[in-house]
C-alpha cells in the first residue's frame, strides 16, 4: 500500500498524490517478465512479486486514497491506469484490462486531451511544458499496456479527433521551435520528447518523428 504517501504532517498521514511516486513499477513489472526466462529468478521469486502486485492493484481499486486518485483528471489519473494495468496483466487478468480500457480510459483520453491536442490540465500548472511531456509519457505506457489487452489505444480517435497523436503533434510544434505560450518556471527540455518521438516513429510509421528526435539530440 501507499498508505503514507505524500503525508503532509498536521494535515493529513497520506493523500492519492502519492501514488504518482510507484509510476516505475510499470517498467520493474515489464523487466519481471523478461527475467522470466532466467534461471536465477525463481518460481518463488515469480510467485512472490505476482502476490505482491496483486494485492498492490487490490489496494489501487478499493482503498479511500487509491479511489482519490483514480479520480484524478490530470497526469495522476494517466498514470494510475498505466500502473493499474500493468499489475493486472502481470497477475494473468487481462479481461479486466480490457474491460477499462474500453471504457474508463478511453473516457478518461477524451476528457484530458482536446481536439486540437491541448492538455488543459497540464497547461493550467506552473510546468506546463513538462507536465504536458509527463502526462503523454503516461499515455505511451497506457497504450503499450492496451495493446496488450487486445484495445488499440494507439489508432483511437474521439469522433471529434481526440487523441494520443493529436497529444504528441500538439508538443511537436513547440519542440521544433515555435514558442512556448504557457507557463513553464524551469528551463524547458524539448528532449523529454525524443524516446516518445522514436516510439511514434515506429508505432505510427512517420520518420518525422524520428528526424525531430535526431535534431533535439543535438541541441545542447
Amino acid at each position: 500500500h501507499l498508505n503514507f504517501g505524500q503525508a503532509v504532517p498536521g494535515h493529513n498521514q497520506g493523500r492519492g498524490a502519492g501514488i504518482i511516486a510507484t509510476r516505475r513499477l510499470v517498467n520493474v513489472v515489464h523487466a519481471a517478465r523478461i527475467l522470466a526466462a532466467s534461471k536465477p529468478w525463481s518460481a518463488d521469486d515469480r510467485k512472490g512479486l505476482e502476490a505482491w502486485c496483486a494485492a498492490y492493484a487490490t489496494w489501487l481499486l478499493t482503498s479511500p486514497i487509491g479511489r482519490e486518485e483514480e479520480a484524478t483528471l490530470n497526469n495522476h489519473g494517466t498514470w494510475y491506469e498505466a500502473q493499474l494495468a500493468a499489475l493486472l496483466l502481470y497477475t494473468g487478468k487481462p479481461a479486466e484490462v480490457r474491460a477499462r480500457m474500453e471504457t474508463r480510459v478511453k473516457e478518461r483520453l477524451a476528457s484530458q486531451i482536446e481536439p486540437d491536442g491541448r492538455q488543459p490540465e497540464e497547461l493550467a500548472r506552473t510546468r506546463a511544458w513538462s507536465y504536458s511531456a509527463m502526462n503523454l509519457e503516461g499515455w505511451f505506457a497506457v497504450a503499450r499496456l492496451a495493446r496488450e489487452a487486445g484495445v488499440d489505444l494507439w489508432g483511437y480517435r474521439t469522433s471529434d479527433g481526440r487523441s494520443i497523436r493529436a497529444a504528441l503533434d500538439y508538443l511537436v510544434k513547440f519542440a521544433d521551435g515555435a514558442r512556448w505560450p504557457y507557463p513553464q518556471i524551469t528551463p524547458m527540455n524539448r528532449g523529454e520528447l525524443i524516446p516518445l518521438l522514436r516510439e511514434a516513429a515506429v508505432e505510427w510509421k512517420d520518420p518525422s518523428y524520428g528526424a525531430l528526435a535526431d535534431r533535439l539530440s543535438t541541441r545542447s
